[in-house]
């Protein structure tokens, strides 16, 4: 599992087989900290078909991960509201996967 705080915003989006056997994208909402009570968890991901990883918010309401071969973007405004990804660039595996944190 991986987790990324929003330094903008109390929620917290995090990867986790919880549901699927691969990892998925999740956003908890009203929490600033992993240890803490999420007042909702929304599944963001759909259609995945290796998992997501490498977390890192972009910009405000923009996160950038990797996501089943390609290196994406997706805006989540606080209206939870949740855009489709774009991508980016083709990234066969990320950085991550040899170090334990891919998918």
């Amino acid at each position: 599992m991986e987790s990324l705080v929003d330094p903008n915003n109390d929620r917290i989006v995090f990867t986790s087989t919880a549901v699927e056997d691969r990892f998925e994208l999740y956003l908890a909402h009203g929490v600033t900290a992993v240890d803490e009570v999420p007042s909702v968890i929304q599944r963001i991901s759909e259609e995945i078909v290796v998992g997501v990883s490498n977390l890192a918010w972009a910009e405000p309401n923009v996160l950038q991960f990797w996501r089943d071969g390609y290196d994406c973007t997706q805006e989540m405004n606080l209206n939870n509201l949740i855009y489709k990804p774009v991508v980016s660039a083709e990234t066969p595996y990320p950085d991550s996967a040899s170090n334990g944190g891919g998918a």
